[in-house]
């Protein structure tokens, strides 16, 4: 809406006021970097609210497209200016959660379950992780801790 809204501010005349809340081109360059951090949140923010549909197996995916994306973005705006600082911060908020989730079984167990991922999405996840194969213990003891849990 840059163009819509410089045009009316420039040529409105019944409110001379509004020409103080002209926006420079300074601003737009800002406003457009913070679109860029925003739009991230936009389609896993739907994605995980679906009410037809379920989203546990999701959970995890959503949260590491998050944080690489934060990571990304944290590098393009540079890591001492305050949107890079803005993506560190949400990238250390994201990721508190996403540690909390990866331990809950259930949400390790309906990303193997999905027909989409099974495990090699934890396999192609960890591929170059030097502590690829403890993660993937970890994540095959959960699902088998699960199953025989409800399999009683």
């Amino acid at each position: 809406m840059q163009k819509a809204i410089q045009l009316v501010c420039a040529t409105q005349d019944f409110d001379l006021s509004v020409k103080a809340l002209e926006l420079t081109q300074g601003n737009w360059i800002i406003l457009s970097s913070m679109l860029k951090l925003f739009a991230i949140f936009v389609r896993p923010s739907k994605k995980l609210q679906g009410e037809k549909y379920p989203t546990m197996n999701y959970t995890i995916l959503q949260y590491l497209r998050l944080l690489h994306k934060l990571e990304l973005l944290r590098v393009h705006f540079g890591a001492n200016t305050t949107l890079g600082q803005a993506c560190a911060s949400a990238y250390a908020k994201l990721d508190k959660y996403y540690k909390m989730i990866k331990k809950q079984n259930f949400a390790v167990v309906a990303t193997i379950c999905n027909p989409q991922f099974n495990f090699n999405v934890f396999q192609n996840l960890y591929k170059d992780s030097p502590n690829a194969s403890v993660y993937k213990s970890r994540i095959q003891k959960q699902f088998t801790e699960t199953f025989v849990k409800y399999q009683h």
